[in-house]
């Protein structure tokens, strides 16, 4: 098990790597720090905070109903309306998580020095912010109760182009829609991702008619 302090250090590790990092580099240390956060000791809830990144880690004390999560860009609460929210987070009872299956809310900013330009088509993330979401000891899919992420979203965007919610692909490296649905119409100041599965997920600005491999 790890410490809150050790935790602490690897997200600042990994905040260097982030900025500092090759592609290849910068996703293996992040996988690292989601193990590390699952492996964390902790009773009840805990919020990390450490320069891009911040985390929400939950052990729930007994049948699971459901959680919501509100974060800003250095708080993050399980439960309870944050003020100023940029993310709130609607997870179902389907996740079945007990005290042995640790919640893990993970958010930080992709460096403009460090977009993803390994990647065969690359694309505008909006805010550069990519929302991870894993439970220790389990890999969830195909979940019939959706996981809603509900983010903040005031970029002026022409009639040419549309938001898009997707999820980070380890094993190809690109953005990937599949799983996905976005709710949004022009205007609105928020945009939901209902999603069948956790991982890593943005919202990409892309052109109407191009294709998303």
């Amino acid at each position: 098990m790890w410490g809150p302090k050790q935790t602490e250090c690897c997200m600042n590790y990994t905040d260097h790597v982030l900025k500092t990092g090759n592609l290849k580099d910068t996703l293996k240390d992040i996988r690292t720090l989601e193990k590390v956060l699952e492996e964390t000791e902790v009773n009840g809830s805990m919020q990390l905070y450490v320069k891009t990144f911040v985390a929400l880690l939950h052990k729930p004390s007994g049948p699971f109903g459901g959680l919501e999560i509100y974060a800003n860009d250095t708080k993050v609460t399980p439960d309870v309306p944050l003020l100023n929210s940029k993310v709130i987070v609607q997870l179902p009872r389907e996740l079945s998580a007990g005290p042995n299956n640790k919640i893990v809310f993970c958010m930080f900013k992709w460096p403009e020095t460090n977009k993803v330009k390994s990647v065969e088509r690359p694309h505008e993330v909006y805010d550069q912010r990519l929302v991870g979401l894993s439970v220790q000891d389990k890999n969830i899919s195909g979940l019939q109760e959706r996981i809603n992420i509900t983010m903040e979203f005031t970029k002026d965007i022409d009639e040419t182009q549309k938001p898009s919610c997707q999820f980070f692909n380890y094993s190809t490296y690109t953005f990937s829609e599949d799983g996905c649905l976005t709710y949004w119409t022009r205007g609105q100041t928020n945009i939901t991702c209902s999603c069948n599965h956790l991982t890593y997920f943005g919202i990409l600005i892309v052109r109407l008619g191009s294709f998303i491999m």
